[in-house]
């Protein structure tokens, strides 16, 4: 139009057309509403609930680091999560949710994680690889490219276990309101995410992970959990 500089009623709609998508573009993207919910919002459902049940585990006297053990160990059919009063010495448990013997006594459940593993299994083929490199990085793409809960999962091996760093974690918020009631809320019983990831150690190297630590950061949007192997 204005190379031609023409100025009849054809560049008049053209014009007009124009004004009306670039007021109706503006008009949608102004009242539509966002499909996802809010990362701190989804951080905060599951909080009360963990407390509770952290709150209630530690009235009963049961203090321990929380242990996820394969099926070996318990006699069950499915990966569990032991509390043990203090510790666990490794052995095979005998019993269904309170336990108590040589071995240790604690309650034995099924993790936290156990419902979103069974829903990955189903719906985006999870499959555990059974060597540690494989498991390791199986770790990193479950965070980064199947759940897309962290920007970045860096998973190394220390000593005699593995470290896990989850940078821009979506759902930190959640973290630092649980350790604000206690931090051994976190080790008592992980939440969902990370007692994934220990199922995830437990089933691929097919032996007993402790949580050892899971601590946010207090500024940056970081957590790093840390699992000992037995």
């Amino acid at each position: 139009m204005a190379i031609t500089d023409r100025r009849d009623i054809t560049s008049a709609s053209v014009v007009i057309s124009a004004m009306i998508l670039f007021l109706c573009g503006i008009f949608l993207f102004t009242f539509s509403k966002q499909d996802s919910i809010d990362d701190h919002i989804s951080s905060l459902i599951p909080v009360q609930n963990h407390i509770n049940f952290c709150t209630i585990i530690s009235e009963l006297g049961i203090m321990g680091n929380s242990w996820i053990l394969p099926p070996h160990k318990t006699g069950k059919e499915c990966i569990m999560q032991f509390i043990p009063v203090s510790t666990y010495s490794g052995g095979t448990l005998q019993g269904d949710i309170f336990v108590s013997g040589e071995e240790g006594t604690g309650v034995l459940v099924q993790p936290t994680g156990q419902t979103l593993r069974s829903d990955l299994r189903k719906n985006a083929r999870l499959v555990i690889p059974d060597s540690e490199e494989e498991v390791l990085q199986l770790i990193k793409e479950t965070g980064e490219e199947l759940l897309e809960i962290a920007e970045t999962v860096n998973v190394q091996k220390t000593g005699e276990g593995f470290s896990i760093i989850l940078d821009n974690y979506l759902l930190v918020d959640g973290c630092r309101r649980i350790t604000t009631e206690s931090p051994a809320c976190c080790t008592l019983n992980p939440c969902a995410i990370c007692s994934l990831f220990g199922m995830i150690l437990t089933e691929g190297l097919n032996q007993a992970v402790m949580v050892e630590r899971c601590r946010p950061d207090k500024k940056k949007n970081r957590v790093e959990i840390l699992f000992t192997i037995s």
